[in-house]
């Protein structure tokens, strides 16, 4: 590979696509597990609760960024975008439903076609 490694690439040269599949997959568990906290009305939206969910975040970044190297980055890029169009017809849907069957006030899904 030419020119400089980028840190996820490092990451990956260093400790092994396996293990780092393997992190990845342990800091989605702790991200989930703050974020369950947080969801958690007993538990509340504490300074540290808040904290520890945008710790875990800026792990799982860091992570997707490996993950991006060793699966296809094209292709989850591909399939991301596919995701984001059902996920905005569905968010048009709801728009709709909750304006009465009305798109008037909804002129980024009225533009869509949707």
């Amino acid at each position: 590979m030419a020119g400089r490694l980028t840190l996820a690439e490092q990451a990956i040269d260093c400790f092994g696509s396996e293990n780092q599949t393997r992190k990845a997959a342990e800091e989605c568990l702790e991200l989930a597990a703050s974020l369950l906290k947080l969801a958690d009305k007993a538990n509340g939206h504490s300074d540290e609760n808040i904290n520890k969910a945008i710790e875990e975040i800026a792990d799982v970044k860091i992570c997707i960024e490996q993950l991006e190297n060793i699966f296809c980055a094209q292709k989850i890029a591909s399939v991301k975008n596919q995701k984001e169009v059902r996920l905005f017809e569905t968010i048009c849907k709801c728009r709709y439903e909750r304006n009465a069957g009305g798109l008037a006030n909804i002129p980024s899904c009225k533009a869509s076609g949707i």
